[in-house]
């Protein structure tokens, strides 16, 4: 029985050390020394359960665990005298498991995923992006250092942060109506709310009020105010954003007004309010207010109305992708209630 006993000891030491890169003959408590084996595959669970919660996170490294096998006991030192000319071949140590000691991050190169933003970066190859922290001391994008040691982190999950509106231009659709307004590159219609303040929009589906002047389809005044006169029998709005009318009768041309549009340092930082309307923030910056075409601010286009900017067969990528990655986020959840019920049922 002793003998078997001990044979179990070796044997659970064996089982515990199944990812060491060291595999050794191991000590006499059998049940301490499976504990350490489950101990160390449930962090190891727990690493390859954030790597998976991360699968869409930019620039993230996955975790691999290191598994060292813990102190041996000797019970008979290998090369003993055994007799007066003779030496044990083999020793007899007896271990007491294994531990995770660290884990290290993987600095492969992860795919490259084209954005269409300007400021979206990534490095091909290696090197980190240096970021400035409040405390004053610097940060990396990348984190860890394939010549130093490596740390024993465990990675806690992921979340969502942030939603970010992508400013790209939307296809132009032809509407023949000469109310109906796009702007060509950056930049938005500024819109005069009921509490006195401006909010930002690209929908430049504009009508006329009673008044003459145009109003958005929920009747918020264009600023600056472009109000058309009874007597306009067309009405003509230049790439450059100046209005103008051709007066019935042949009263010849007029000019009324010119049309202003409003950039931003960060237009992804604009609050969403609602009605194709956007609200100045502390993240977007104050508003430029440029003259369409001029410093970097798009043209105007009458007779057009720029479309939604989502790429339909990209979205239908990015929502079976996202489907994979919740049924393996599953998975991993599935393979611990598995665990944890084969302890119920065998311990």
């Amino acid at each position: 029985l002793n003998a078997q006993q001990t044979r179990m000891s070796v044997i659970s030491n064996n089982l515990a050390n199944v990812d060491d890169w060291k595999k050794g003959q191991t000590m006499d408590a059998s049940l301490w020394v499976a504990k350490t084996g489950l101990n160390a595959q449930q962090t190891r669970m727990s690493v390859i359960s954030n790597n998976l919660a991360n699968v869409n996170t930019n620039g993230f490294k996955r975790d691999r665990a290191v598994f060292e096998d813990l102190l041996y006991q000797n019970i008979r030192q290998a090369g003993g005298q055994t007799g007066a000319d003779t030496n044990a071949p083999n020793g007899f140590m007896l271990g007491t498991g294994t531990r995770i000691v660290a884990t290290e991050k993987m600095q492969g190169q992860g795919n490259m995923i084209a954005t269409e933003n300007a400021l979206d970066l990534a490095v091909e190859g290696p090197g980190l992006f240096q970021i400035l922290q409040p405390d004053g001391t610097l940060a990396y994008t990348r984190d860890g250092d394939t010549n130093a040691p490596n740390g024993f982190m465990l990675g806690t999950g992921t979340r969502i942060v942030a939603t970010e509106k992508m400013q790209g231009q939307g296809n132009m659709i032809a509407t023949e109506n000469a109310l109906d307004l796009a702007v060509e590159g950056p930049g938005l219609f500024q819109i005069l709310q009921p509490d006195g303040t401006l909010a930002y929009t690209r929908d430049g589906s504009f009508k006329l009020s009673q008044n003459g002047e145009l109003v958005t389809s929920a009747g918020y005044l264009l600023q600056p105010q472009i109000v058309i006169p009874q007597e306009a029998a067309s009405i003509s709005v230049g790439t450059d954003g100046t209005v103008s009318i051709e007066l019935a009768n042949g009263g010849g041309n007029q000019q009324i007004g010119q049309i202003q549009v409003a950039r931003f340092i960060n237009a992804s930082g604009l609050e969403s309010l609602g009605q194709n309307l956007f609200r100045e923030t502390q993240a977007s910056g104050p508003p430029i207010v440029l003259v369409p075409g001029e410093q970097g601010a798009g043209r105007i286009a009458q007779g057009m109305l720029e479309a939604s900017n989502v790429n339909v067969v990209e979205e239908l990528v990015n929502m079976i992708e996202t489907q994979r990655a919740y049924e393996v986020n599953s998975k991993a959840i599935s393979a611990v209630d598995s665990m944890l019920r084969f302890l119920n049922n065998n311990l």
